[in-house]
Formats: structure tokens, sequence, C-alpha cells
């Protein structure tokens, strides 16, 4: 069960207005899956899932000049399925791949949604982790994404997200590691939400300290 947020219920503002009469969102989920775990080949998996939402709360457009209203769609039924697969390419290497499938089913007649009904249908992802020395490390993730169609998204249904990050743990300070990075590595500009304008390449630096 889900209970409405306090921003859902009670905000109020030039571009969205929330509804005090929301209903509690109930979800009930069923997941299907195999997996095959080897030492040597690549190990892999595939789930299937049904999430049936009754009450579904969602940010959603009736009209063109219209606010985003907190709304509850009735029922929505999201049928998917995942692949994933994990391969230990060398001993400081590991790769990774999944696909996932997203489909979903709601009888509402809206101009748009903002959350629920505004989802990757398709979606690849592949990642790595190279461990360059005893100190260094190397992560990277790159994902393809087909949208559904949103006529408030004015970037298009196909996105490329990717990241990347070297972690550096110093000899003197164990406990510590030295981190930087940089988000939207091709400067994508896929509206992530639909008529928000895309934030482009991003740079970080971060330390996390163990104790």
């Amino acid at each position: 069960v889900r209970l409405p947020s306090y921003t859902e219920l009670n905000y109020d503002s030039p571009g969205s207005l929330g509804n005090a009469g929301l209903e509690l969102q109930h979800n009930r989920n069923w997941e299907l899956g195999i997996r095959k775990q080897s030492g040597k080949a690549p190990d892999w998996q595939v789930v299937l899932f049904r999430r049936r939402s009754d009450n579904t709360v969602d940010w959603t457009k009736p009209t063109a000049g219209s606010r985003w209203l907190a709304t509850n769609l009735g029922k929505v039924v999201t049928d998917g399925v995942e692949i994933s697969s994990t391969w230990q390419a060398a001993e400081n290497l590991s790769i990774g791949t999944a696909y996932t499938y997203l489909h979903k089913r709601n009888d509402s007649d809206l101009y748009a949604s903002r959350y629920v009904l505004d989802y990757p249908q398709h979606t690849l992802r592949l990642t790595a982790d190279w461990q360059i020395t005893e100190r260094c490390a190397l992560r990277t993730t790159h994902e393809l994404r087909q949208q559904t169609r949103n006529r408030v998204r004015s970037s298009g249904r196909h996105g490329i997200g990717s990241s990347v990050e070297i972690a550096y743990r110093p000899a003197r300070l164990p406990q510590a590691e030295l981190l930087v990075g940089c988000e939207n590595l091709w400067n994508d500009y896929f509206q992530l939400y639909p008529g928000q304008q895309a934030t482009g390449r991003r740079l970080w630096t971060a330390m996390r300290w163990w104790w």
C-alpha cells in the first residue's frame, strides 16, 4: 500500500497542483525467473514480472495548457522482462549487460503523464568494472533507452545515459577512497522528465571513508 505524499496531497504552484482527495494506492507484484551461475562461463538470468496497481497516483496533464495535477489513474498493469548477464572477462575485469522491456496498460484519456505512464519501453545497459591496479579502479555504465511517446517531451524518445568514475585508495589512508567521475559523458540532450531541460555533461569529485 502506498500513501500519497504531502506534495501530492497539498502542493500548489504555477506549474503543479496537489489533490487532497487522493486515495491509497494498492500494488500487487508477481515475478518468475531463472538464473544460471558458473565459475567460468558468464552468469545470466531471465526474469518475467507483472505489477498491478489500483488508484495509481501520478502527475498528469488533462490538456496541453493545464498544470500538472496529482491524479488517481485507476488500474495500471505493467508487464516486463529483464535479461541480464555478468562476465568475468579477466581476473581484474567484470563486464555486465542487461536488457529490459516494459509495457503498461491503463484506460485513462490524458494529454500527458509525468511519471507512471512515461517510462522506458526498451532499455539496454552495459557496465564494466576494471581494477586497474591494487589501489585504482575504473567503473563505467552506458545505457540506451527508448521512451514511450509523451507530447510534453521535446527532446525525442531516445536517450543515451553514460557515466564513468575512477576510484583511488591512498596507501597511507587505507580507510579512504578518492573518486572523480563524469555523468552524461556524451552530453545527451534527452529529457529524463518530460518538459524539463536536460542537464549537460557534469564532472564531480567525492571521498568515501570507512570506519
